[in-house]
């Protein structure tokens, strides 16, 4: 009997110091207690605490904690009543001002918002009533290449080589994504290439626009133009008309016209643009990107956001920013102006509205959407006018061929990624007509470059 108390005596303290040994191992690994301190501990004499006593001091941490915590509060929201308390009657009324104007801005944003979508509702009604097509006839040249269509987007030959030195280029070519953006009924495909074969000689402006003997509508371009450029001016009508270029007299040769699609950084397009004769851009920054995008810049669409690091050698482009008298001395690099869009554009975007809209709702893309937080119908961008005033230069023998780089079905700016295209934008009508009018060559020798 006295072995089995013996054994019993001897189990109980191994217990008892097993027991301790994993209230130590809590007490370090609950308290975050280093190896170092743990070791000092071990060396020293130690209480030993029951699990009630540890459990009664850990719920007393925790009520003097919370309690601290709820005196900080109280401290902070005292501190906010008694600032409200110190102001002064001038202050406590710009504060007031400041609610006011708050509500203000949320008032003009639901007006803003509101204003689009009537805006949005205009341009549907006017999408019906342009389904109504425009009567002009086409030269018999120009029908017959729309007669003999036959559906394909090959490029011709002479876009599979450079313009002056005749080096192997490579042209934006058919491909296995046509089946999804870049195929339409061959009916309506031959609609889009008629309205593209209409001419309008005076989207870029030039001296014979303003001359009765040139232009039937010599009187209502010059009375636009005067208004816009000459308000208040005491030039005569013919130094007006002299700021603009006479296009009997001006040849570029080859023109470039650069986008700012980031397909530009898939190819080394740079020596490649800079060997026409002319090159227009869009946005210019180069400096970064000259292997891919070039460095010559003589023609510059201007817009007071875009981004320059270069000025024109010679002309400067204006769509909507109205330089007065088109004074050579107060534009950029003191070039003269190109004005495009202006004038004659009224059967230009009834007809581009027209191309658009029949691609839209073949591909089941006219629904309206939200694009940056602003409800909008889809709609060209401003790009396509830009290439078409281009056009127009070839269209009347300024240029001989003109090749465009930068215009892609999507994606960001070059200098830029984050940048995109707005999703009020289908680009892919618009990549889908370059296309079509490189293939046929119904605006001239005409190359895109650059998926």
């Amino acid at each position: 009997m006295s072995d089995w108390v013996s054994f019993r005596v001897d189990v109980t303290a191994e217990k008892e110091a097993v027991d301790v040994g994993r209230l130590m191992q809590h007490r370090v690994e609950e308290k975050l207690v280093n190896a170092e301190a743990a070791l000092e501990a071990l060396e020293q004499e130690v209480k030993v605490e029951v699990p009630g006593e540890a459990r009664a001091k850990e719920k007393k941490k925790r009520r003097e904690e919370k309690q601290r915590r709820k005196r900080e509060v109280a401290k902070k929201e005292a501190k906010k009543v008694d600032i409200s308390i110190k102001l002064s009657d001038e202050q406590k009324k710009q504060l007031e001002n400041r609610r006011s104007r708050g509500s203000e801005k949320a008032k003009h944003y639901d007006e803003k918002q509101k204003q689009m979508q009537a805006r949005a509702d205009r341009q549907w009604k006017a999408h019906l009533q342009s389904m109504v097509p425009r009567d002009f006839t086409l030269p018999p040249e120009v029908q017959k290449i729309v007669d003999e269509y036959d559906g394909s987007l090959k490029p011709p030959e002479y876009c599979y080589r450079s313009p002056k030195r005749g080096t192997k280029v490579q042209p934006r070519e058919p491909d296995k994504e046509d089946k999804k953006l870049a195929s339409l009924p061959l009916g309506l495909a031959k609609k889009i290439l008629r309205l593209a074969g209409a001419d309008y000689p005076c989207l870029i402006a030039h001296q014979d626009c303003m001359r009765e003997g040139k232009n039937p509508r010599a009187k209502k371009h010059y009375a636009g133009y005067d208004k816009l450029y000459f308000k208040r001016s005491t030039m005569t009508k013919e130094e007006k008309i002299s700021r603009l270029p006479d296009f009997g007299k001006l040849k570029l040769g080859s023109c470039a016209l650069v986008g700012n699609a980031d397909n530009l950084l898939k190819g080394k397009y740079g020596k490649e643009i800079d060997e026409h004769d002319f090159v227009a851009r869009f946005n210019v920054v180069t400096k970064p990107y000259k292997a891919s995008v070039g460095t010559r810049a003589d023609g510059i669409f201007f817009k007071v956001n875009y981004k320059n690091d270069l000025k024109p050698s010679m002309f400067n482009f204006f769509p909507k920013y109205v330089p007065k008298e088109l004074d050579p001395k107060d534009l950029p690099g003191g070039k003269p102006a190109l004005i495009y869009g202006q004038l004659g554009q009224h059967e230009w975007r009834f007809d581009i509205e027209q191309m658009f809209w029949s691609y839209l709702e073949e591909k089941n893309m006219s629904k309206g959407m939200e694009s940056f937080g602003v409800f909008k119908l889809p709609h060209t961008t401003g790009g396509i006018t830009r290439v078409r005033a281009m056009i127009q230069l070839l269209r009347l023998g300024v240029c001989d061929r003109l090749d465009i780089y930068g215009f892609s079905v999507g994606g960001g700016k070059y200098f830029d990624k984050r940048k995109v295209v707005s999703r009020a934008h289908p680009v892919q009508s618009e990549n889908y007509f370059y296309r079509l009018w490189m293939a046929t060559g119904i605006q001239g020798k005409f190359c895109v470059y650059g998926k």
